[in-house]
């Protein structure tokens, strides 16, 4: 697992606990913004005898021990590839498992884990958004929202840094999708970030870091 950028917890404290959590798993699983975005309780097994669909095969899936490790399975019903008839499964090891069974308590199968109106609530506030309040968020409201907490993250550390010196480098936004893909820049780190988002090519590590 490659190491988050320095400061980054600051952001996540920024944020409602259930949009840091979203945040968390899709890191730890490597995941589009689109997969977390979208994630249904029903298309996530959390234990071997809780299969879920494979979209367009058939078949199913559920959650397996590898090693004496359970890991979770999550098949979304739609993702990016699924036009051309490719399934995608994503795993989940234990760090991300803590954080899934905070975020999906008493859920439904048909129920969004990271809904808007959740997040929203914890937050107490409303939509600040123009247009109706949709039951999933979209890649470009999820990413303002993480950027505007890094935005507060660096207004706080300017103003420690007035105070005084050597409060620490300023985090830059992360684009989405794929912040693994961000943060692969190097010699040898593209290789870990296509590991790390599932990649078979190493060249759609390279769009990504454009």
């Amino acid at each position: 697992m490659l190491p988050a950028p320095p400061g980054w917890e600051g952001a996540l404290a920024e944020m409602p606990p259930l949009l840091s959590a979203m945040v968390r798993v899709q890191a730890l699983g490597g995941m589009r913004p689109q997969d977390i975005c979208r994630m249904r309780r029903g298309e996530l097994s959390t234990r071997p005898d809780e299969p879920v669909p494979l979209p367009r095969t058939g078949r199913t899936v559920a959650a397996r021990e590898v090693d004496g490790v359970l890991v979770w399975l999550y098949a979304p019903q739609a993702h990016k590839t699924d036009w051309a008839g490719k399934p995608r499964v994503i795993a989940f090891g234990p760090r991300a498992q803590v954080v899934l069974t905070g975020a999906g308590a008493g859920l439904k199968p048909g129920d969004v884990v990271f809904a808007p109106r959740r997040v929203l609530a914890q937050a107490r506030r409303g939509n600040r958004f123009s247009g109706k309040l949709q039951d999933t968020y979209d890649r470009r409201r999820y990413g303002r929202l993480v950027e505007r907490a890094i935005e507060r993250t660096n207004a706080a550390r300017r103003r420690r840094r007035g105070r005084s010196r050597g409060t620490g480098a300023v985090l830059e936004p992360e684009p989405t999708p794929a912040p693994y893909s961000n943060r692969g820049r190097g010699p040898t780190r593209p290789h870990h970030a296509a590991a790390l988002l599932g990649h078979a090519s190493g060249s759609v590590i390279d769009t990504y870091m454009k």
